[in-house]
């Protein structure tokens, strides 16, 4: 698996490079990797390769730590992360507040963003605790130093009502479903002629 997850993320941070030649513009990319790709050990070895083989702007690759994975944050876990921001990496929290270990990733200050869960988002509409959890967590945000994006975003009327509590991050069909490379270089050529 941590062979497989190395492939997709050294092909993610290339075709970063290549949509940032492309626009002619900065993005930032997220990258999801599992708990056993987080906990093997070659992980920041691999990670310090990528970032002298690619020309990336420091903080601008994102992997994402899903949440529902089944992970004991220990000191070495812990170490893991400082050395992951050390190495230029930002971190994110994926599907945030459907688990039993949310709030443990924020205790010490190693993710940059929380990606709340697209269940909550879909949620707001019939169920008004939805809204008060999104509001809460992007209260701590305010608190803990850390962005908050909303997964699922499929409607402008969605997208009105988390920026009325405060979200300004987001994703989902409303801007692009998940496109391959090869289309998105399309479309940024016909956009720009």
């Amino acid at each position: 698996l941590h062979e497989f997850e190395e492939y997709l993320v050294s092909t993610a941070i290339k075709d970063h490079e290549t949509i940032n030649l492309l626009t002619g513009q900065s993005t930032d990319m997220c990258i999801n990797i599992s708990a056993a790709t987080l906990l093997n050990p070659g992980l920041l070895s691999f990670l310090h390769k990528m970032k002298l083989e690619n020309n990336f702007k420091e903080k601008s690759i994102c992997l994402e730590i899903t949440e529902q994975m089944s992970l004991l944050i220990n000191e070495k876990v812990e170490d893991t992360f400082n050395n992951i921001n050390k190495l230029g990496y930002r971190l994110a929290v994926d599907d945030f507040s459907m688990g039993s270990t949310s709030l443990k990733y924020l205790q010490n200050g190693n993710f940059d963003l929380v990606k709340i869960d697209g269940e909550l988002v879909k949620g707001m509409l019939i169920n008004p605790r939805c809204i008060d959890i999104i509001k809460s967590v992007i209260h701590l945000s305010s608190t803990l130093n850390f962005s908050v994006l909303a997964e699922y975003v499929e409607t402008k009327s969605q997208q009105k009502d988390l920026e009325k509590i405060g979200c300004y991050l987001y994703q989902g069909y409303l801007f692009s479903p998940a496109v391959p490379l090869v289309k998105y270089i399309e479309i940024v050529k016909a956009k720009h002629g």
